[in-house]
């Protein structure tokens, strides 16, 4: 068995639709949410906002003719929407709850070649994310901490039934492809070598407690100019640690990163370097290159040396995977 020594893996295009809201219980043509408001990933978590009316209204829409009802609740405080959304076609059904710009429950169930899918997709407002795949009689539950960290530990399964259902809200979202560049910037970043700075952030983060007014702003600056880098930094601060000004400032900072923009394959790599099932998840790689640098990158994160071998057979290195997952849930429990 090989050990590895320290060295060594969206997306939103906005599209502004041009749905006016019209007269009170007239709906816009087509119905669809994504003609609503503008969704988008943000840290990998799918939210809606800007919506394009105001007011309270509900929908129904018949269409007999192809079996088609759409039913439509919508809310609105300010530029915050909730939806519930429930379209019912000839093949199966689709329904959405919103609440406060935050997909709740996404869900599709399709009847198709004598087969029956049902896609379930949570997201609480704090938590991972949940996705449901029950078909042929068997449910299979898949939990990460993000969109991204789905599709990322499962592609098969994201690319069959995750990514359709999400690209529901808005088409042509290119999302597999989104991925795919995901992953090839982390594995750029691990290629390279890139870590960011946390002895440089952490200077920082003393400094906004500084008596000095114009050494906090600087060192605010400097956080916000790290970008996407910084947020598993960030996190990694108890309130006990800080002072008063040192927690509204991280608030702050954090909260501008995730309003910024949506994800994009260059932000989240680098907000996703440094996680550890990530590159646990690739160790599983049908290329052997990929999986050593997995490894490669792992035993960096991990300070010492990690069992694996890349080239070893499949059975094998699945054996290693196994013995190597609860050493990270130590390591992660012992970093908190």
């Amino acid at each position: 068995m090989r050990k590895f020594g320290a060295k060594t893996l969206v997306v939103v295009g906005i599209i502004h639709t041009a749905v006016i809201c019209q007269g009170e219980g007239l709906p816009p043509e087509p119905l669809p949410c994504s003609k609503w408001v503008r969704f988008e990933i943000v840290l990998g978590r799918v939210t809606a906002s800007r919506p394009r009316c105001r007011k309270n209204q509900r929908f129904t829409v018949e269409k007999p003719d192809v079996g088609v009802q759409e039913v439509l609740t919508f809310a609105s405080q300010g530029e915050i929407p909730s939806i519930q959304w429930r379209r019912t076609e000839p093949t199966g059904t689709f329904s959405l709850m919103l609440e406060s710009g935050n997909i709740v429950s996404l869900e599709s169930a399709q009847h198709l070649a004598g087969k029956e899918t049902t896609l379930h997709y949570r997201q609480p407002k704090i938590g991972p994310v949940v996705f449901t795949v029950k078909t042929a009689g068997q449910t299979t539950t898949y939990q990460a901490d993000s969109l991204w960290h789905l599709f990322l530990l499962s592609p098969a399964m994201s690319a069959e039934h995750l990514i359709p259902l999400i690209e529901r809200l808005r088409p042509h979202w290119h999302l597999d492809t989104q991925a795919q560049r995901l992953a090839a910037e982390l594995q750029t970043l691990a290629d390279n070598d890139w870590r960011p700075d946390h002895q440089q952030m952490a200077k920082w983060v003393e400094d906004l407690a500084s008596d000095q007014f114009q050494k906090r702003n600087q060192a605010d600056s400097a956080l916000r100019a790290c970008g996407f880098a910084a947020l598993s930094h960030l996190r990694a601060y108890k309130a006990s640690q800080l002072s008063p000004e040192q927690q509204e400032r991280l608030q702050k900072i954090q909260q501008g990163l995730r309003l910024e923009a949506g994800d994009t394959p260059f932000r989240m790599a680098r907000w996703l370097s440094e996680d550890k099932h990530i590159w646990l998840s690739l160790l599983a790689h049908g290329e052997a290159s990929v999986r050593q640098t997995a490894a490669l990158r792992l035993s960096k994160l991990c300070q010492r040396p990690i069992d694996f071998d890349p080239h070893a057979p499949g059975s094998e290195r699945r054996l290693q995977i196994e013995r190597l997952s609860p050493l990270l849930a130590t390591d992660s429990q012992n970093s908190r």
